[in-house]
């Protein structure tokens, strides 16, 4: 009888566990760091405004990766930064690990400016 509970407790521990998004996780982590990951002057993607994720992550990434694929992207809001500014996150799968592309218009250099995170496995 005690085992059974015991099987039945952590069958509920486990199903309950969640791991976090990594999109989540490193808006979490830009968000704490005051904006010092924005000091870095990434240069300028010369697309236009309207072109895709796909087409802005295929050339932050070019020469880097042999093959990608994005697994999923959405508008992020990095806060901690003044000013606190809308960017577009695109989790990639690539051949060489899981990355994470943070990009945003930028209408001065009439670019994209992109960061590139590798994604750290969750514990």
């Amino acid at each position: 009888m005690r085992s059974i509970f015991f099987v039945v407790i952590a069958a509920v521990l486990v199903g309950c566990a969640t791991t976090r998004d990594p999109i989540d996780q490193l808006v979490i982590n830009l968000s704490s760091s005051h904006g010092l990951w924005r000091r870095s002057s990434p240069p300028v993607i010369k697309l236009p405004a309207t072109a895709s994720t796909k087409e802005v992550v295929a050339k932050a990434l070019e020469g880097r990766v042999a093959s990608c694929k994005i697994l999923k992207s959405r508008p992020v809001l990095v806060q901690g930064t003044l000013p606190e500014l809308t960017y577009t996150a695109a989790l990639i799968q690539t051949n060489v690990g899981e990355k994470i592309v943070i990009f945003r218009y930028d209408d001065e250099a009439a670019g994209w400016r992109t960061w590139i995170f590798d994604v750290k496995p969750s514990a």
